[in-house]
């Protein structure tokens, strides 16, 4: 019932609660020369081991991953049921070698040169991530990516930012917990990112999770509402 207009105003005239900031479109940068598929580095981090350029994947999305990394290019061994046989261990085959050079093996963390790759490779590195670490919400369609990894944590948050996505995050201290062999299990503090996709924007290379019908609200997707407004020196 509200016509909206547009009017510039002063930054002293910036009311907490009333004005917003729209947030950046993705960086628009030059292609770079990738040694590894940012899908492929995306999945790893996600569900990578540390020191070897192996995934482990749920039942329900590993042949559909297995699919995405095929049609990038790479050779896969035959899949390895874990011990409980709810997942399956593969290796990548060929890319040792690159991983070293990254610096990734044994340290898991998205290399700088990727943070500034173009807006596509970015996008594929931020597909391989929620494909695997990432979810999205039937009820409110709501994403989210949840790591225990400060690195990880910390470069995912910038590759949101790069794309234009407007995210929330926050640590949740998990309890130490008595596990069935009569021993305490210590878990690690757990970054938790949220966050909204409107439609021109992709995260996800699973048909499984792209399917989610989504609802969009570019006035709280897409902005940042101002909570306060401080003079400082120039």
């Amino acid at each position: 019932t509200y016509e909206w207009t547009d009017e510039t105003v002063s930054t002293a005239d910036l009311k907490p609660g009333k004005h917003f900031i729209w947030a950046t479109k993705p960086l628009e940068l030059p292609e770079e020369k990738l040694p590894i598929h940012p899908y492929l580095l995306g999945a790893w981090l996600g569900d990578g081991t540390t020191a070897e350029p192996t995934i482990t994947q749920g039942l329900q999305d590993a042949e559909a991953l297995r699919a995405n990394l095929l049609a990038h290019g790479y050779s896969l061994s035959p899949n390895r049921p874990t011990s409980q046989g709810r997942a399956v261990i593969f290796t990548v085959y060929g890319v040792r070698k690159e991983f070293s050079k990254l610096g990734l093996l044994g340290r898991k963390h998205i290399p700088a040169v990727y943070l500034r790759a173009s807006k596509e490779q970015r996008t594929w590195l931020l597909k391989g991530m929620m494909d695997t670490d990432g979810s999205i919400s039937r009820r409110n369609n709501g994403c989210s990516f949840t790591t225990v990894n400060n690195e990880i944590a910390a470069g995912f948050s910038e590759l949101l930012a790069s794309l234009g996505i407007k995210a929330i995050s926050c640590v949740r201290q998990r309890e130490a917990r008595m596990m069935p062999g009569g021993y305490i299990s210590e878990f690690q503090p757990t970054h938790q990112f949220s966050f909204s996709i409107g439609p021109d924007d992709e995260v996800f290379g699973l048909s499984r999770k792209n399917r989610t019908s989504r609802s969009y609200h570019p006035r709280r997707t897409k902005r940042h509402r101002i909570v306060s407004v401080e003079p400082v020196a120039s």
